[in-house]
C-alpha cells in the first residue's frame, strides 16, 4: 500500500524506490506510522484487516488527487487545500 502511494504521488518507479532505498529519508517512518494505524483501527473494530478496506482507498485517492495536483499546478497536496475546496 505504501509503495502504491509513493509510486501514485511520484509517478516515477526509480524514485520511489531510491524514496525507501534511502536511511534518511522519511518512507521508514511513513511505513510505521501507517502501520500503527491499521493496527490500532484493527483493534477499535475487533477483526483482522478491516481497517485496510477504509483506510487504503482514502489514501490512495488522495495520492491520485495529490498527483494531479502536481502535475497541473506544480505544487504538492497541502491539507489547506482542502478548506478551498
Amino acid at each position: 500500500l505504501f509503495f502504491a502511494i509513493e509510486l501514485i504521488v511520484r509517478g516515477d518507479f526509480a524514485g520511489t524506490v531510491a524514496f525507501f532505498l534511502q536511511p534518511f529519508k522519511p518512507g521508514w517512518t511513513t511505513i510505521i506510522i501507517f502501520a500503527l494505524i491499521l493496527i490500532g483501527l484493527d483493534a477499535v473494530l475487533g477483526r483482522s484487516h478491516q481497517s485496510l478496506m477504509i483506510v487504503a482507498p482514502l489514501t490512495l485517492a488522495l495520492a491520485f488527487v495529490g498527483h494531479q495536483k502536481s502535475l497541473y499546478l506544480g505544487d504538492p497536496l497541502y491539507p489547506t487545500d482542502f478548506l478551498y475546496s
